[in-house]
């Protein structure tokens, strides 16, 4: 005759919860290196994006890099067929303003009265 018997059976020990336990407790490694991970990836996106900012940052300073850049000269008036203007290398930054002192005054030509449309 053979004899079945289940683990646990007449001992009184909760064998389920003990392997539930036991399994919990093999897990903690795995669980603990998971989390450990993400954060290595969340830093390694943080990264990435900051490279790309970066990368980005100096595509846009590229064209700062010569010194003529920053020597651009430029004139400019509100009306250009009463003054026009220049610069050149020697030119003081700021703005200039212009001053007029007289208008000129209106001309007339006077002629004699005439008598008729025809004369």
């Amino acid at each position: 005759m053979t004899n079945l018997a289940s683990a646990g059976i007449g001992s009184g020990l909760d064998v389920n919860g003990i392997i539930t336990s036991l399994m919990a407790t093999e897990n903690q490694p795995l669980t603990v290196l998971a989390k450990k991970e993400a954060a290595f990836q969340a830093k390694l996106s943080a990264y990435g994006s900051l490279k790309g900012v970066v990368s980005s940052f100096q595509s846009a300073v590229a064209g700062l890099n010569t010194q003529s850049k920053f020597q651009a000269y430029s004139a400019t008036s509100s009306d250009s067929t009463v003054l026009s203007a220049s610069t050149s290398s020697i030119s003081a930054t700021g703005s200039t303003s212009i001053t007029i002192s007289q208008l000129a005054q209106a001309q007339t030509i006077l002629t004699a009265a005439k008598t008729s449309t025809t004369a």
